[in-house]
């Protein structure tokens, strides 16, 4: 069980989320789930009960029997791991969000240090963003014009924000302890390269910060 007082009120992942496309990130292109069954990967400190997993249904269209929710701390191993592997998820959301057409996008594939694990939520949230934006490392394909990878790469990656060097811990108690009240400039990877299939141009951005790794994982 979490200890201390701090306890997160839940994030969802999964392929329910492309069934439903009721956020952002799966509204950045038509492609939608049809499935009788689906599942949810839930970062929560309280198990799911049978009022949300009939939500779930009900946003799905599906019987709620068919309906899996699998519940994880933010700092137990299951959850570290389930966390740092949505590391192309949020450098997805960043592309997007800078305008680039998703649909362009051949391949994707990314990952980011797994943090030692603890019992003490807030450290752990600290860990897990702080490995995404210190340690992520991302690696694009697209098919797309060279043109519109003018500059792109440079927008995506945490060392090009204002808050490069500040750790994750402090920006999240300015906000209040929200993650949706943080500055979206936040929500970055620490390395990106994008190989366009199209002309074999290649460009790059970022780096990864390994005293922020530290100070974050052995503090």
């Amino acid at each position: 069980a979490p200890t201390g007082e701090y306890r997160l009120a839940g994030f969802a992942s999964g392929p329910a989320r492309a069934i439903t496309r009721n956020d952002k990130v799966s509204q950045m292109w038509p492609y939608q789930d049809k499935h009788p069954e689906t599942a949810l990967a839930l970062q929560t400190c309280d198990l799911p009960d049978e009022a949300f997993a009939q939500n779930v249904a009900d946003a799905c269209g599906i019987d709620p029997a068919g309906v899996y929710l699998l519940a994880a701390t933010t700092g137990s191993l299951v959850g570290c791991v389930q966390i740092c592997a949505r590391t192309p998820e949020v450098s997805m959301w960043g592309l997007g969000f800078k305008g680039f057409d998703v649909g362009k996008v051949v391949a994707c594939t990314g990952y980011a240090p797994v943090p030692p694990c603890t019992r003490d939520e807030l450290r752990a949230m600290d860990r897990v963003n702080t490995s995404c934006l210190y340690g992520g490392v991302i690696s694009y394909l697209v098919d797309c014009e060279d043109a519109d990878l003018t500059g792109l790469a440079d927008k995506l990656v945490f060392a090009n924000t204002r808050h490069f060097g500040r750790r994750f811990a402090d920006l999240y108690e300015e906000a209040g302890r929200d993650i949706f009240q943080m500055d979206s400039e936040v929500h970055k990877v620490a390395e990106i390269t994008i190989n366009n299939l199209k002309t074999g141009t290649t460009v790059s951005a970022g780096r990864r910060d390994l005293h922020m790794l530290k100070d974050s994982f052995y503090r």
